[in-house]
């Protein structure tokens, strides 16, 4: 019997987000905001993590299941999912979404700042 994993990103920023046992099992980088990442995962437990893309030095590879990318302060992990049926799932907090200076360098908006959660829906 399988199983999927639905995750919507209801955040105002591009997320890299990744369905991990030990390392990333299947993972999608540059979800933005709206869209949903789907996997066939069949029935195991999963780690749902998430963390917001500032480009390819954050993103998940081939090589994430070697060299793990490193948790930080912009970012959730919730253990324990088991995808023995269709779970959907949101993505929510975050910050306000990324403003330009006038050099075309990009920044988050630090107002009213919400810690990133996973919840199911």
């Amino acid at each position: 019997m399988g199983g999927s994993m639905s995750i919507i990103n209801e955040t105002n920023v591009p997320l890299n987000i990744a369905l991990k046992q030990i390392t990333p099992l299947y993972y999608q980088n540059s979800v933005k905001p709206g869209e949903t990442m789907y996997k066939d995962t069949g029935a195991i437990h999963l780690t749902v993590e998430a963390t917001i893309d500032f480009g390819e030095h954050t993103q998940y590879s081939n090589w994430s299941n070697i060299i793990n990318n490193p948790i930080n302060l912009l970012s959730v992990s919730s253990p324990g999912w088991y995808a023995g049926y269709n779970h959907k799932l949101a993505i929510r907090g975050g910050p306000e979404p990324f403003i330009d200076d006038a050099n075309g360098k990009r920044f988050l908006q630090l107002d009213n700042w919400k810690p990133l959660e996973i919840v199911e829906i």
